[in-house]
């Protein structure tokens, strides 16, 4: 028999949800973290607490702006080892979260360090699903979309999918090699040049200057992140107890600040994940709730709860609206609310 027990926690704007694995015949126990960061302060200590007494065996990181990473360094100066799960990024994605956090550091290292660590996994873009067990995730540094993790041993039962839509988007990188300033030296022969960027940061007029350029490209900030579904696979045995959910079924999907605004992002979606539409008990509302990210034909999917995950007094009415005019079961995660979690019992 092994529990799982998921905890939705209250760290308001950001996220941060676990996983944790206990093998009750074994005495084995495995963490699994999907984002690490907030801009709450509250939920900030909140984290840092969380972790003195918790190990964390591999953190999952949905995108790489700072409400979702920030505390990935606290989690790093506990445990240099911990395996870190990325979304395969363009240089237009790894650009933009950089500017928006304002610094060249990502965790506790600079982002040329943090992206060729021996520790990094990467979730290429992909609309395919192949497969790769646990094992091989965590031992290699590329897979193909989806994982199917054996925790204690090889024929176990749980599974991940992850979801890393492929984008074209490359307005920013279009802007920084047209720019009359050193900004255009960023970009090398199609790459990424971190020592020049570091140095543009470095120099306040020039780093203004690209803040500036940005700003007038991204008035949205949130257009790519990778999600993750978590579910038990078909044939073993499932019990819940759990107080805040009325669909008790194991999977869930964490979304991140994914946009799901379209009739054709919400259909991509739900393509990709059709095998597990029916095994699907909770979903996160994307981007803390935010009608800019949110299309309403996602509460089509059936028998399923969802969550917030957003800052107390974050403006998220209009899409908390639909949901109570969809009768859907949702629950709100705040700083100030009390965390939600829930117990999985497998067996064979």
């Amino acid at each position: 028999m092994i529990t799982i027990n998921r905890i939705i926690h209250p760290v308001g704007q950001g996220g941060f949800c676990t996983e944790t694995f206990c093998d009750h015949v074994a005495q084995n126990a495995f963490t699994i973290v999907y984002d690490i960061g907030t801009f709450t302060a509250s939920g900030k200590e909140y984290i840092r607490n969380w972790l003195k007494d918790n190990r964390v065996n591999v953190v999952v990181l949905s995108h790489l702006h700072n409400d979702h990473i920030n505390c990935l360094s606290d989690l790093l100066e506990k445990d240099s080892d911990v395996k870190i799960i990325i979304p395969q990024m363009t240089n237009e994605e790894i650009l933009e979260a950089i500017i928006y956090n304002g610094n060249v550091m990502i965790g506790n290292m600079e982002v040329d360090t943090f992206f060729n660590q021996k520790n990094l996994v990467t979730i290429k873009k992909t609309t395919q699903r192949e497969y790769a067990d646990f094992a091989s995730l965590m031992n290699i540094e590329e897979v193909e979309g989806e994982s199917q993790p054996a925790l204690f041993q090889k024929d176990y039962f749980w599974k991940y999918f992850f979801y890393n839509p492929i984008s074209k988007r490359d307005d920013l990188i279009t802007a920084i090699k047209n720019s009359t300033t050193a900004i255009s030296q960023i970009i090398s022969n199609d790459k990424i040049d971190y020592v020049k960027l570091k140095e543009i940061f470095l120099d306040a007029n020039l780093k203004s200057k690209l803040k500036e350029l940005y700003g007038n490209i991204y008035k949205e900030h949130n257009s790519y992140s990778m999600c993750m579904y978590s579910g038990v696979d078909k044939g073993y045995k499932v019990s819940i107890n759990s107080n805040c959910m009325k669909n008790h079924k194991s999977g869930c999907i964490y979304t991140g600040d994914i946009p799901l605004d379209s009739d054709e992002k919400i259909k991509s979606f739900c393509d990709y994940y059709k095998n597990e539409i029916n095994d699907i008990g909770l979903i996160q509302i994307p981007h803390h709730g935010s009608k800019n990210n949110f299309n309403e034909k996602l509460l089509n999917i059936p028998n399923t709860d969802f969550f917030i995950c957003s800052k107390e007094g974050f403006d998220n009415k209009c899409v908390v609206k639909t949901l109570e005019e969809r009768k859907a079961s949702f629950m709100k995660v705040t700083e100030k609310s009390e965390k939600k979690d829930y117990n999985i019992i497998v067996t064979q």
